[in-house]
């Protein structure tokens, strides 16, 4: 019963692997096989040659900057002033 079974799929899967194979190959050794046409496509295709620029003007470019950078965590580092306690009455808690 499984030797008629396991025959029956392959008759039947036959056919599908055929089908899936596609077109035949040209064989690479054959000298008259059609390929494809070269393309050629060049590494410096859009490259752009390096431009000189001149130093501009610096008081600008340190204006656009901001602040001075100190570092990591700049801003939780940065002391506050300390604040000033409420005032106390003289000597308010000497009897």
């Amino acid at each position: 019963m499984v030797r008629k079974i396991g025959s029956i799929a392959a008759l039947t899967l036959a056919p599908l692997t055929a089908a899936a194979q596609g077109a035949p190959v040209p064989n690479p050794a054959d000298p008259k096989a059609a390929v494809p046409a070269a393309q050629y496509r060049s590494a410096f295709q859009g490259y752009r040659p390096y431009r000189e620029q001149g130093p501009g003007n610096w008081s600008e470019t340190l204006r656009n900057l901001g602040p001075p950078w100190r570092g990591p965590g700049s801003q939780a580092a940065t002391p506050k002033p300390p604040a000033k306690p409420a005032p106390q009455p003289a000597h308010g808690g000497h009897k």
